[in-house]
C-alpha cells in the first residue's frame, strides 16, 4: 500500500480538523465566541479518522487487485537520496506479472513493517487493469491493521473523555 486514494483521504481528514480546530480558535479571539471543551476533541475525532482510509480501502479494493496469485516481487533498488537538510529512500520493486511481462514501481519512503534492502523478496497484488494501485504483501496487510486498530483505540478513548466532560 503506497498509494491509492485513500492518500487522498488521509490528507483531506487532517487538514480539515487542523482547519476546523483554527477557525474555533480564531472565534474565539475575535468573535468573543466561549469554545467548550469539547470542540478541540471534536478537532481531533476528526483527524483521527484519517486513519481509516487506508484499511477501507484495502477492504474495498482487495477482490479487484487479488483477482491472480501474489506475483513474487523483488526489491531491486534502493537508494537514500539527499532532500533538503536530510534524505529520502528511493525504492524499486520488481515483479512479473501473469503474461511474463516484467513490472518496475518506483516510491519514495518506506513503507511500514516492510524491508527496503535490495534483493528482499515479497509477494503483490497487482491487477493489469489498475497499474496504479498495488500492494505490497504482508506490509499492507500489516499497515492496515495496525492504522484500524490505533484508530479505534485512540477515537474510542477520545468518546470516553468527550461523555466525561460536561
Amino acid at each position: 500500500m503506497v498509494r491509492g486514494a485513500f492518500t487522498v483521504w488521509e490528507v483531506v481528514l487532517v487538514v480539515t480538523g487542523w482547519l476546523l480546530g483554527i477557525l474555533f480558535k480564531v472565534l474565539e479571539w475575535f468573535a468573543n465566541f466561549e469554545m467548550p471543551y469539547k470542540l478541540p476533541l471534536v478537532c481531533f475525532i476528526i483527524m483521527l479518522a484519517a486513519l481509516f482510509p487506508r484499511p477501507i480501502w484495502l477492504a474495498v479494493n482487495w477482490k479487484r487487485l487479488n483477482v491472480n496469485e501474489p506475483f513474487s516481487g523483488i526489491i531491486s533498488a534502493s537508494d537514500a537520496l539527499p532532500f533538503r537538510n536530510g534524505s529520502v529512500r528511493l525504492t524499486t520493486l520488481t515483479f512479473i506479472d501473469k503474461n511474463g511481462k516484467q513490472i518496475e514501481k518506483t516510491f519514495a519512503g518506506t513503507v511500514l513493517f516492510m524491508s527496503t534492502k535490495s534483493g528482499e523478496q515479497c509477494k503483490v497484488l497487482y491487477n493489469e487493469s489498475y497499474p496504479d494501485d498495488y500492494v505490497i504483501m504482508p506490509a499492507g496487510q500489516a499497515n492496515a491493521v495496525t492504522f484500524a486498530v490505533i484508530g479505534l483505540l485512540l477515537e474510542i478513548q477520545l468518546l470516553i473523555y468527550m461523555s466525561v466532560i460536561p
